[in-house]
């Protein structure tokens, strides 16, 4: 399987566009070993975009991204997934006129008095 996206390095794990990258065997050193094999073998640094072969897989309950080989992304392809990530997502919500309402009058009733009971007179 092909993937392409944007490689995130940090704190020595590797990612293709958010999904952790493997090499070789799967435990945690598989992590090391892509990230060594990307920055030393390919020359790939943080924020290229790549393309690996691989397949999908779960590690530990973390999907990854088993890899076998990885390059970086040609300026065509970098222009056309720039330009299908564009095309499909506006960067600022659109603006509608909206009519500010004026505050009315309070509705507020004055508080009823209550009436004073005389006492009743003796007799």
């Amino acid at each position: 399987m092909n993937m392409k996206g944007t490689l995130t390095i940090s704190i020595g794990i590797s990612r293709l566009s958010g999904t952790r990258l493997m090499k070789g065997a799967k435990n945690n050193a598989g992590f090391g070993r892509a990230t060594d094999f990307l920055q030393q073998d390919r020359q790939l640094k943080n924020k290229d975009f790549i393309e690996v072969d691989g397949t999908d897989d779960e590690f530990n309950e973390v999907p990854i991204i088993l890899m076998t080989d990885a390059r970086k992304a040609s300026p065509q392809e970098v222009a056309a997934a720039a330009a299908a990530v564009g095309s499909g997502r506006k960067l600022r919500p659109s603006r509608k006129s909206t009519k500010v309402k004026k505050a009315g009058k309070s509705k507020k009733t004055a508080k009823k008095r209550s009436r004073k009971v005389k006492p009743a007179s003796k007799k």
